[in-house]
């Protein structure tokens, strides 16, 4: 196990590393900014306790990004090499350092899951919709043990007084329990069912978190906060090996039909504004590029920071044949229209993976 982790998933796994198997080198940077030292090393130290082997790389001056930086890339791919191949890692790679933008954080395989087998409602929603679309995943599965979905916007209750959270939920969700993840994936929104099954109640206490009490009753209100979640996932049952295989694949999917670049994404990088007109205004706009330079970012950029520019990033003679075809020349449409392109083609190592 190598990567990133949020604050909260590692005071889940503190309390789980009796269970840990195989090996586990732990990727950490002294300034990471989502998991606080603190955190870090309690894990470390119930690791210890439970007698379980582990590796640590330690990055100094380093925030949450650090395990992305050449150095730390090249000790993970020894890592795995070492351990999962079984032979020695080769000692003559080298990685040159150049700026850019990239994003190393995605999750393909739970957007997958989430797509395939969740209830999902954009962040805009009001209650209204969440209420439509709730009822209809009840009324499609009622036997259902667990229903997962979201996702709400972290100023949801802000935006809307609706009393008790956990009460609302109950009144179309009958027997099945509800876990609903906001916005950014750090909370969740259950029902009474669901906080039944996993055993929270006013005087359930998480360290560092926050299971919400409701001030009028002082019984739960339905919102757990950062680790507070944690029991919830350990409830809810674990997709099976098949479901995980169909994830992936519809993950594949869905980057091909897009071409990999989210348009929207290269949008707001430009114009600093909702691509889809949801929320007014715009964020830093200071920090605005050219649309050449978006593009750049997203092609050449990307692939020089992964270390594979010789064979990928641009269209030329002795490359891999990696391109997509766009219904419209970039140049010739107003940039708000950008986020609404769409890809005819796509070619990967000069093999059609994706044909309108």
């Amino acid at each position: 196990m190598a990567g990133n982790s949020t604050a909260g998933n590692v005071r889940g796994r503190a309390a789980d590393g009796g269970n840990l198997e195989g090996r586990l080198l732990i990727v950490y940077g002294d300034m990471d900014e989502n998991v606080p030292p603190a955190q870090a090393f309690r894990f470390v130290d119930a690791l210890m306790k439970a007698n379980k082997p582990y590796d640590l790389l330690y990055l100094p001056n380093r925030n949450h990004g650090g395990g992305a930086e050449p150095y730390a890339l090249l000790r993970t791919w020894d890592y795995f090499v070492e351990h999962l191949l079984g032979v020695e890692p080769p000692r003559d790679v080298t990685f040159e350092v150049k700026p850019g933008i990239y994003d190393v954080h995605v999750h393909p395989v739970l957007g997958g899951t989430e797509v395939l087998l969740q209830c999902l409602f954009p962040p805009t929603a009001g209650r209204a919709e969440i209420e439509e679309t709730l009822s209809a995943c009840v009324a499609a599965d009622p036997a259902a043990a667990w229903i997962e979905g979201g996702r709400w916007t972290s100023n949801f209750f802000v935006e809307h007084d609706i009393g008790s959270p956990r009460e609302w939920l109950d009144r179309f969700s009958g027997d099945v329990a509800i876990s609903l993840a906001d916005d950014t994936c750090h909370n969740r929104w259950v029902n009474s069912r669901a906080l039944e099954l996993v055993g929270i109640d006013s005087g359930t206490v998480v360290e560092g978190d926050e299971v919400v009490l409701d001030e009028a009753t002082g019984e739960p209100n339905g919102l757990l906060l950062e680790a507070a979640m944690y029991p919830v996932f350990q409830a809810i049952p674990d997709k099976t090996a098949e479901q995980f295989l169909r994830a992936a694949r519809e993950s594949i999917r869905t980057a091909n039909r897009f071409g990999i670049n989210p348009w929207p994404g290269m949008e707001a990088l430009v114009t600093r504004a909702d691509p889809w007109g949801g929320y007014p205004g715009t964020l830093a706009p200071e920090q605005a590029v050219s649309l050449e330079e978006a593009i750049e970012l997203y092609t050449l950029a990307g692939a020089r920071l992964l270390g594979v520019e010789s064979r990928a990033g641009t269209i030329a003679a002795g490359k891999s044949a990696e391109l997509i075809v766009l219904d419209r020349n970039l140049f010739d449409v107003p940039i708000e229209d950008v986020s609404d392109t769409c890809v005819e083609m796509t070619v990967y190592a000069g093999a059609i993976v994706h044909e309108k």
